[in-house]
This record gives C-alpha cells, structure tokens and sequence, in this order.
C-alpha cells in the first residue's frame, strides 16, 4: 500500500490506522520531506501498543 498526503500529520494518522499486529512497514524519505516525525510516531505507537516493531 502507497500512501500521499499534503500534511505530516496526516500521514501518521492514515498509517497508524492501518497498521495490524506483525505488519512490516518501510519508510522511504528524506528529512526534508519530514519522515523524522513519522517514524518517532510509529516508534511511539509501537512502545505503547506493540503494533510496530521498533
């Protein structure tokens, strides 16, 4: 699955609610395109409810 938006913020949101207990997930981008706040989103979401492995 491919996902695009115009925000960061909704991004995380759209890959957050997607994501099942042993998805994999990469993430390809540059800082300039702010992947930085997505990826500490799933880290966080992945300590808090182990859906995402660190």
């Amino acid at each position: 699955m491919t996902r695009h938006a115009a925000r960061t913020a909704d991004l995380i949101e759209a890959v957050t609610a997607d994501l099942a207990a042993g998805d994999a997930l990469l993430v390809k981008g540059s800082l300039g395109m702010k992947m930085r706040p997505l990826v500490e989103a799933l880290r966080a979401a992945s300590a808090a409810s182990q859906k995402v492995l660190p």
